[in-house]
């Protein structure tokens, strides 16, 4: 997660010190520009996202993703996306005689690995709007982490304490959906884009080992139906 952010950040400000070079030095010729969109090309985008499920443990995701894609006609492009996204959640059971406390936190990091076609459609002369559609398909992984910090209370004071951390690969599975967006290209090489993305990722299991009576600790997470909302920011080459 920290390597994709940290990636996030320096394209973010790549970006901006290349669009602040070419503004500076550009003619109003340069400024009145079509975007780089009619002739074949690759391109590159950084993008922050979150994702709202129906799962009752882990409701909300964030995170982001680094694209690679390639414009193969003014109308159709592909790219292929790997993302990095957290989900937290806390919970919590008391006890009495003695007064006993259990916060457990569990911890899901997703990674989304997806191929995916946008058809873009240019909603003005100088081609800067356009929306596109993209079905989406490809992998969903994750890493399991919880966190288990457990004490006592006698009479008022805390006299014993306890805590343990373990983590547990996620099964993958495969993942697909469809999304819209609206593209707008500020200069012939960079652009911004706002989407929403509906993508379900299906069932996965993972294993805690054995229970005290020998037999396997197996839990499943349902298939997840996310709704992603994004926020990206690309340079075309």
């Amino acid at each position: 997660m920290p390597k994709v952010l940290l990636s996030i950040i320096a394209l973010l400000s790549a970006a901006a010190i290349c669009s602040a070079q070419e503004n500076a030095g550009s003619t109003a010729a340069n400024l009145n520009a079509k975007p780089k969109v009619d002739t074949s090309g690759f391109y590159m985008e950084a993008s922050y996202g979150c994702m709202k499920t129906g799962n009752d443990l882990f409701k909300n995701f964030t995170g982001g993703s680094l694209i690679l894609g390639a414009r193969f006609a003014r109308h159709h492009k592909i790219q292929f996306e790997l993302g990095a996204y957290q989900s937290n959640s806390n919970n919590t059971t008391d006890t009495e005689d003695p007064y006993t406390v259990d916060v457990i936190t569990s911890r899901l990091y997703a990674v989304p690995v997806l191929l995916s076609y946008s058809y873009c459609i240019p909603l003005d002369a100088a081609n800067r709007f356009e929306i596109r559609i993209s079905p989406v398909a490809g992998l969903f992984a994750g890493v399991a982490r919880l966190t288990d910090n457990y004490y006592e209370v006698v009479n008022g004071q805390q006299v014993s304490q306890g805590d343990s951390e373990d983590s547990f690969a996620l099964g993958t599975s495969f993942a697909w959906g469809a999304g819209v967006g609206v593209t707008y290209h500020f200069t012939r090489h960079f652009y911004i884009d706002a989407g929403y993305r509906f993508l379900r990722a299906g069932k996965t299991t993972y294993d805690f080992g054995e229970n005290d009576d020998g037999t396997s600790d197996v839990s499943t997470l349902d298939a997840l139906k996310t709704h992603w909302f994004s926020l990206s920011l690309g340079v075309q080459f």
